[in-house]
């Protein structure tokens, strides 16, 4: 298995912490599934039936190897294709000469039956070039074989309407497509996209609440046509339950996370916040920068309305904090850095949970950095900006686009301000801060300008949904 893209789909699937879903460990490519509670079988000859309908272009449904309606109509239409007289099923030569032809061309992907009593779910593999890396809840996770490339992991938590829309909007910025809001209208969606050489697919449904789907990335280097064989996988995600007797499986059922693995999905078990605010990751083992003050008086702190995190340093002076997780993340994007605050006034852009978690994601505020410092403190610096309370700890971007600064709560001296303009500690003292526990600074180049658009996803991409409980 190539480990360094196993690794580097870990950091993908990583980027669901966004939508309240634990982070992998960097051991669980070494994890076995348990005894007894995964198992993989040979697909039934009526799903390899609808496997090979659904290539030709005649079957829409799950392949669950179930005759259902619209297999027999599926049937149908294979049967006129072929100018022969409709039935409800296949003669055993019309099967036989139709599996014939798909094994012919798809026999090579060995797709068979995974059960994975530890989720409580089944679903289709390729398991002819991918095999298991990892189960880690929610995620059953695959990677490749004899170098296909292909990533697979399949997904299973409770879930609501809520957290679906969450992950919908996750995989699409993941993926770089615009993201609609108050989408998904149903209760599951689809999404793929093809770029530089690298078909991406997801689906997800909720039902009975649970979500369960899967997200595929296949690349396209060898010519095959998968567009129908991500469909068919993604959409064999199902539940089983005890009527699963023939592979064992008669008393097993669905495995309830540890109390401390509850501890990371949002809506279990966990207090509701007494205030939301900003934060953003400044090291590649995440670590948060925030403001001291916002967390003075909290109980627990959490990021993502999931990950728990520490203190582990904080300066009453320059009103900054570190946090740090207690189990290792992978950000998708950690905070680079301009050399020192602007030296006149500019254009500069903040990023920030303005209406805490309402929302559900950052919004970004246009504003103008002011040269001088407050009187109360030289590292704090004045900008004029829309700014709410959710944005204390916010960033705010640099035209380098680099971070020049985090937004902090006006101190009592500094209430004679007026209402638009905030303040913020700035990068000179942030430097300082960061530079005595050891994590390094990453500089943007002093004569870089970024366009509007580069700006504008950057704060937007930064900030973390911190919050005290």
């Amino acid at each position: 298995m190539n480990r360094h893209a196993l690794q580097h789909f870990l950091v993908f699937l990583s980027l669901l912490v966004l939508v309240g879903l634990p982070v992998l460990s960097q051991d669980a490519a070494e994890n076995e599934p348990a005894p007894g509670l995964w198992t993989i079988a040979p697909i039934s000859s009526l799903s390899k039936t609808q496997l090979a309908l659904l290539h030709k272009g005649f079957y829409q449904g799950n392949v669950d190897g179930v005759a259902g309606s619209q297999t027999r109509r599926a049937i149908n239409q294979y049967q006129a294709m072929i100018g022969q007289e409709p039935g409800d099923r296949l003669t055993e030569i019309q099967e036989l000469e139709l599996l014939e032809d798909f094994d012919a061309q798809y026999g090579w992907l060995r797709i068979a039956e995974i059960r994975d009593a530890a989720s409580g779910i089944r679903f289709l593999i390729p398991t002819g070039i991918v095999d298991y890396s990892s189960n880690q809840f929610p995620f059953t996770i695959f990677g490749p074989i004899n170098e296909s490339g292909v990533h697979i992991a399949a997904i299973s938590l409770p879930g609501n309407w809520k957290r679906l829309e969450s992950l919908y909007r996750s995989l699409r910025f993941e993926f770089e497509l615009p993201v609609l809001v108050g989408q998904p209208e149903a209760q599951e969606f689809t999404i793929s996209k093809v770029d530089n050489g690298l078909y991406s697919y997801a689906h997800a449904e909720l039902k009975n609440g649970y979500i369960r789907g899967m997200v595929i990335r296949w690349p396209l280097s060898d010519g095959t046509p998968i567009a129908w064989i991500a469909q068919a996988l993604t959409h064999s995600v199902s539940a089983f339950d005890n009527t699963d007797a023939d592979l064992g499986l008669a008393q097993q059922t669905h495995t309830e996370p540890e109390p401390e693995t509850y501890r990371l999905l949002d809506n279990f078990s966990k207090p509701e916040p007494m205030n939301s605010f900003s934060g953003f990751f400044v090291s590649d083992k995440g670590a948060v920068l925030t403001s001291a003050r916002m967390i003075s008086n909290c109980q627990e702190i959490s990021i993502e309305g999931q990950q728990r995190v520490e203190i582990q340093a904080v300066n009453a002076d320059t009103d900054l904090a570190l946090l740090v997780p207690l189990k290792r993340l992978y950000p998708f994007q950690v905070a680079r850095w301009a050399s020192h605050w602007p030296k006149g006034p500019g254009r500069v852009w903040l990023g920030g949970y303005s209406h805490g978690n309402l929302l559900g994601q950052p919004t970004v505020a246009a504003g103008v950095s002011v040269a001088k410092t407050t009187n109360t403190n030289p590292s704090r610096y004045l900008v004029e900006v829309d700014a709410r309370d959710g944005d204390y700890g916010g960033p705010i971007i640099g035209r380098s686009g680099g971070v020049i600064g985090m937004l902090i709560p006006k101190t009592a001296s500094d209430l004679k301000l007026p209402s638009d303009t905030a303040v913020a500690t700035g990068v000179e003292a942030i430097r300082n801060f960061l530079n005595e526990l050891g994590i390094e600074i990453v500089e943007f180049g002093p004569d870089k300008v970024s366009s509007s658009a580069e700006l504008v996803r950057t704060a937007s991409s930064l900030p973390l949904l911190v919050q005290c409980h």
